[in-house]
């Protein structure tokens, strides 16, 4: 989300604009119909003052600029060479293609971290509700039975009457804390914090990683192919990737690369950056062609990426259920076995002398 605009939002109007540029519509005309029919109200302000601005003479990536907080460096940068070398449709197409990209990245980290949240939360919940209302009544009735009450279920006795104990406003509040907690770890500078602990999360921590790196290398891809200059472009590049563990070593290798360090050879210094990343990058600096091997390396991210999604959406509801049954299992056992010493006719029933 850009300043109240998303990435969905500005893939749609960029994919617009580059279809009527392409049909040969005036600049002047697209920004004043495309202003009418778009409803994000922070998008419509902006485009008014493009295309205002525009009628007034100046250069569209420059009235771009003037709000960076919809429009980034890296969508106006490659609208800006487009426009500089007569082809802003082709130029449009790619801030498009660009922006979708990006999107599904994200909505596809987003997927990777919220599906096990949600598992784990309503696993919680539902044994919460059962040591709250189904474990009081079945103990109840085990004693009833008159039966021997065996450590194990004493123990889940014990639980029972704790979860039973805490005020449910605070455990409430809890929860509250942690959705509120996850709420600041996403809202800079907080972000920063949940940005560098969430690769090393299990099963994610790897899709976390690839989708940061893909990031970099489209971003950096899209503005090279477009002949913007290789370190302003790494530079808005490494701000793409939205990792901190990525911009962290943004400095030290950018000074490197100053130094006249080759772009490979400065990135093999980071473990961050695997065998693959560093042997593309030096393939595209040894050929010249280095705007086509960081887009073969964005594809090859991207393909770790959704090979990731699909392991860890396969993987998880497996080691859910196994801990499902473990834990329901565990609770069947603890539960009937002090019900295999119960005698329907005890010896003192009379029935039984009978």
């Amino acid at each position: 989300m850009m300043f109240g605009v998303s990435r969905s939002e500005l893939f749609l109007f960029m994919k617009q604009m580059a279809v009527l540029s392409e049909r040969g519509v005036s600049l002047n005309i697209v920004l004043r119909q495309l202003q009418r029919d778009i409803h994000n109200r922070s998008l419509k302000k902006a485009l008014l003052q493009v295309a205002e601005e525009v009628e007034r003479g100046v250069e569209f990536p420059d009235a771009l600029s003037a709000h960076p907080r919809i429009f980034d460096q890296v969508v106006v940068s490659v609208i800006r060479a487009g426009f500089s070398s007569g082809d802003l449709a082709v130029a449009l197409r790619q801030a498009s293609d660009y922006l979708r990209r990006m999107d599904e990245i994200g909505r596809e980290v987003r997927g990777a971290l919220y599906y096990p949240g949600f598992i784990l939360v309503f696993v919680a919940i539902s044994m919460l509700l059962f040591f709250i209302k189904g474990f009081p009544w079945i103990y109840i009735k085990i004693v009833e039975l008159k039966v021997k009450i065996t450590p194990e279920l004493q123990s889940l006795k014990e639980i029972s009457d704790w979860v039973l104990s805490v005020d449910l406003t605070l455990i409430v509040s809890v929860l509250g804390g942690m959705a509120l907690l996850g709420a600041i770890l996403a809202v800079t500078p907080y972000r920063r914090f949940g940005l560098a602990v969430v690769p090393y999360i299990p099963l994610v921590g790897k899709i976390i990683r690839f989708s940061a790196l893909e990031r970099l290398s489209r971003t950096w891809m899209v503005q090279v192919s477009n002949g913007v200059q290789i370190l302003p472009a790494l530079t808005a590049a490494f701000r793409a990737s939205g990792s901190i563990l990525v911009t962290m070593v943004e400095v030290e290798l950018l000074s490197s690369i100053r130094r006249g360090e080759g772009l490979a050879d400065a990135f093999a210094e980071y473990p961050i950056f695997d065998g693959v990343f560093q042997q593309l990058i030096r393939t595209g600096e040894e050929s010249g062609d280095l705007g086509g091997a960081l887009a073969s390396l964005a594809d090859y991210l991207g393909a770790q990426v959704q090979y990731r999604m699909k392991l860890a959406t396969s993987v998880l509801p497996l080691l859910v259920m196994l801990v499902v049954f473990a834990a329901v299992g565990y609770l069947l056992v603890t539960i009937l076995i002090p019900l295999t010493e119960f005698d329907p006719f005890p010896a003192s029933d009379p029935l039984n002398k009978l």
